[in-house]
């Protein structure tokens, strides 16, 4: 009988359980701010399910985020870095059989042409792609994604948004954080395998879902992890971590801060999660 009564009991925490994805972060003299794990691929009805997460935003005073979309120094600058230089083109990068494999690809996914984006940096390309990946099979919406929507809303609620990383930062997460022979090779990758990188983020969105930031963290570093976002990338992101510790130290210190970043940068060991309580904070998961 008290099996049974502590399988039930058991059954009940599991479903009633909410994911772990909302952070109070006080201590250290602060007012309490808060803090949104987020993630691209989950739709804007997936905020529904995490309770008090909109009552918080609405009495926070600033949004903090990785970087402001709508800035338009930063479109400027991601616009010309996407470039190659005047003397390379795809053509001088990629054997023959390589450059019909990504002519064959861009055409069945997105209508282009080798020889229209001859000029585009690979690693540009591969987030293009990469995208309209997760569109056909995660059903990702770039219209209907979670992961912007706190910062589109700050400025019709009167809330200021600050970025953790400058424009140039910004820049190199997305065209020089690998070296340009691996970006290249992970083009090639991704048009001859994308199974593996749509097999990590449904995992992850999984994940996700479930509030598992630990174990996403864990997954993105396991060996047998061959999709474009790995074991290197990930190293990047710690470093980049303790940067954003140090930014956050006086905003914090402001209080009253709704904090939204990409669930990958948060879990684990080496998490800004982790970190942040090394410094003495206090982090809680609040709707656990």
């Amino acid at each position: 009988m008290k099996r049974t009564a502590t399988a039930i009991i058991l059954l009940l925490i599991c479903f009633t359980a909410k994911p772990q994805l909302l952070y109070q972060i006080s201590g250290r003299g602060i007012e309490k701010s808060y803090l949104f794990a987020t993630n691209k691929y989950a739709n804007i009805e997936f905020l529904d399910s995490v309770p008090n997460l909109l009552a918080l935003f609405a009495r926070s005073k600033t949004v903090v985020t990785e970087f402001v979309v709508n800035d338009s120094v930063v479109r400027y600058l991601l616009s010309s870095a996407a470039l190659l230089p005047d003397s390379i083109d795809l053509y001088s990068l990629y054997t023959p059989t390589e450059i019909g494999q990504l002519n064959s690809a861009l055409m069945e996914t997105m209508q282009l042409n080798v020889e229209q984006v001859k000029k585009m940096r690979p690693c540009y390309l591969t987030e293009i792609y990469r995208e309209q990946l997760m569109m056909r099979y995660l059903s990702y919406d770039p219209n209907r994604s979670s992961e912007v929507f706190f910062q589109s809303m700050a400025e019709p609620y009167g809330k200021s948004v600050v970025a953790l990383d400058t424009p140039e930062e910004t820049l190199y997460m997305m065209f020089e954080r690998e070296p340009e022979h691996w970006q290249q090779k992970q083009l090639i990758d991704i048009v001859q395998h994308g199974e593996r990188d749509v097999a990590l983020e449904r995992n992850l969105l999984r994940l996700y879902r479930d509030g598992r930031l630990t174990q996403m963290a864990y997954d993105l570093q396991a060996p047998d992890n061959n999709s474009t976002v790995s074991f290197s990338d990930y190293q990047v992101y710690v470093k980049r971590n303790k940067q954003w510790v140090k930014r956050l130290e006086p905003l914090l210190a402001q209080g009253h801060l709704f904090i939204c970043l990409d669930a990958k940068y948060l879990g684990g060991d080496n998490g800004l999660l982790s970190m942040l309580r090394a410094n003495g904070y206090r982090v809680k998961a609040i709707n656990k």
